[in-house]
């Protein structure tokens, strides 16, 4: 019998108060100074290049064309960026002035396609549709948190928030998740959105992923534009701190859900106390039972262990309860196991 090897990603995972110590910068491999691309080397977004469009935003080798007055009233950012230039511009293309940004042209499309859709401005709004991809998600919220588009990055916020910081949605696998969370490592992404925008509800079950990715959380995380951004110098120092905590807790909660405590209903106490003393210990000694993984349930393992010994379907069930209470309190003490105050967490 073997253990799970690493937490579960695809099912589950308010601004409040910040962890108790310092600053946190995360660290990216992404430009950070405006496109300096010569016009005649611009390539034209195919989405983006409105024909009778009134101002060029260029990034990085991409041109997109939109309207500058729409964009101007989507944030007052982008209004003042905009009011700076004028037909008299010093660069013209294609008979528009041209505004120069920092943005990677991937995230600066996800970024349009939430504020200037054709049809409606409410972002992930459809429950018929199908659910966007973390790094959609995750260009929208900071691109919208650069451009103060607050509206739209409430709703990005609340998105992420709602998938990973509240354990009804987390631990139901009939409530479908907000967001397609398909890229490795990309927790890392999640606690630095965290840190940018003062979201601490989303710190917890990221940085447990993060801390349950081990050595690899030092690749750090590729972002769809190929740049790689990684945890600050504290987070990471958090997340290896917390591997022993994880690692104590884990091995706690393996000793109580496989205790030889019987139900109360059982009808072959002394042969059902044996078997829970035996199940406990081949778990121990074959399976994984300080595992870092502690919102990974063991129902599958009970499952297994009942059969191999003969434990009865009331003793079954005790610990199939006793491992659902396990990871309700396992996720309520995210919080504590990574030095945080995070106001309403394991209440929702």
């Amino acid at each position: 019998m073997s253990g799970d090897t690493g937490p579960r990603h695809s099912k589950r995972p308010r601004r409040s108060s910040q962890r108790r110590n310092g600053g946190h910068r995360a660290t990216s491999s992404a430009a950070a100074c405006p496109s300096r691309v010569r016009l005649d080397q611009l390539r034209r977004h195919e989405e983006f290049w409105l024909d009778d469009g009134t101002i060029v935003l260029v990034a990085q080798d991409t041109a997109f064309r939109v309207y500058r007055g729409l964009l101007a009233s989507q944030s007052t950012v982008f209004q003042d960026m905009l009011a700076a230039s004028s037909p008299n511009a010093t660069e013209i293309f294609e008979g528009c002035p041209v505004v120069r940004l920092s943005d990677p042209p991937e995230e600066l499309a996800h970024l349009l396609r939430a504020i200037l859709p054709s049809n409606r401005r409410v972002y992930l709004g459809g429950q018929d549709e199908q659910p966007p991809k973390y790094d959609e998600v995750a260009a929208v919220v900071r691109l919208t948190h650069i451009y103060q588009i607050e509206d739209v990055e409430r709703q990005a916020l609340a998105a992420l928030q709602y998938d990973r910081a509240d354990y009804g949605n987390f631990s139901n696998p009939s409530v479908p998740l907000r967001i397609n969370y398909d890229r490795p490592r990309l927790d890392i992404g999640v606690v630095n959105i965290a840190r940018l925008t003062n979201t601490p509800s989303l710190l917890p079950y990221s940085l447990y992923m993060c801390a349950n990715l081990g050595g690899e959380v030092l690749k750090g995380y590729t972002r769809e534009d190929g740049s790689v951004e990684h945890l600050s110098p504290d987070d990471l120092r958090w997340c290896i701190d917390a591997r022993s905590r994880l690692s104590c807790r884990g091995l706690a909660m393996c000793s109580r859900i496989f205790a030889d405590t019987v139900n109360k209903e059982c009808t072959t106490r002394s042969s059902c106390c044996t078997s829970l003393k035996e199940a406990f210990w081949e778990v121990a000694q074959r399976g994984n039972p300080a595992k870092t993984c502690i919102l990974d349930p063991w129902g599958h393992i009970i499952s297994r262990s009942a059969v191999a010994h003969s434990i009865c379907p009331c003793c079954k069930q005790e610990m199939l309860l006793r491992d659902e209470e396990e990871c309700r309190a396992a996720w309520n003490a995210l919080p504590e196991i990574f030095d945080l105050e995070i106001e309403g967490w394991g209440h929702v």
